[in-house]
Order: structure tokens, then sequence, then C-alpha cells
């Protein structure tokens, strides 16, 4: 799949601040999301309330783990700016440019490595802050 067959496949869809896209737990719907513009939050539950773990910029990509894994989605994604512009893609047109583009593979692989060393400093982190049992 070239990039002007990926184009014509990104459905693009408008959403407005608080819109949620998924929600923790939910079965994957077969769609990974593209930032065009705007901003997201990912979030999962703390006790009574909501902890903000990461915020997502314009070329970020999220869903692509449930879609991989086929697990629920691990983590609820907000919109916490006025509005945002996301492309979306289905699971048939991931796996065609997974099969076809070895810089998408690369791009996912990138974004992987990077959620896992943010994750292992934010462990390390914490670990800090309490004694180990």
């Amino acid at each position: 799949m070239n990039i002007l067959e990926f184009v014509q496949n990104v459905h693009v869809r408008q959403f407005k601040s608080g819109d949620v896209i998924f929600s923790r737990g939910e079965e994957c719907d077969g769609r990974m999301y593209f930032i065009f513009s705007g901003e997201m939050s990912v979030i999962k539950k703390q006790g009574d309330g909501e902890v903000v773990i990461r915020k997502m910029y314009p070329g970020e990509f999220f869903g692509e783990m449930a879609l991989i894994s086929s697990e629920p989605r691990a983590a609820t994604m907000k919109v916490t700016s006025k509005e945002a512009k996301l492309g979306i893609i289905d699971e048939a047109i991931f796996y065609k440019l997974a099969k076809n583009s070895p810089e998408f593979l690369f791009a996912l692989l990138k974004s992987t490595i990077s959620r896992m060393v943010d994750l292992d400093r934010a462990l390390d982190a914490y670990r800090e802050q309490r004694p180990v049992e």
C-alpha cells in the first residue's frame, strides 16, 4: 500500500472537548487513530477519580495495542483541547500497512519502545517514593 492508497482509506472525524474516543476495558472495535490536530489525554482510573497518564499531540497515534493484541482497551482516550481531528483506520488497512510498509512498522515499534521507556521511568519514580515490601 502506498501513501496515496493510505490517505484514501483514512476516515477523518472531528471531535470536541470532552469527547471520549474509547474507554478502558472496552473491546477493540478494530480501529486505530492518528491525531491530525488537537490534544488527547490517556486516562486511567485511580480510586474514585481519574489520572492523566500522558498527553498526546498531532503526529502521534493510539489504539494500535488493542488492535494488535485483541485485548480490551488499556486506557481511556479523551479529547482535552477545544476540538480534535482524528484519522481513523480499520483493522484491514492496518494489516495492509503493516505488510507493505516497513516505515509504518518502524513507527509502531519506535512508539511502543518510547512508551515502554516512559512507563519504566514512571515505575522507577514510583518505587523510589514507596518502600519495597
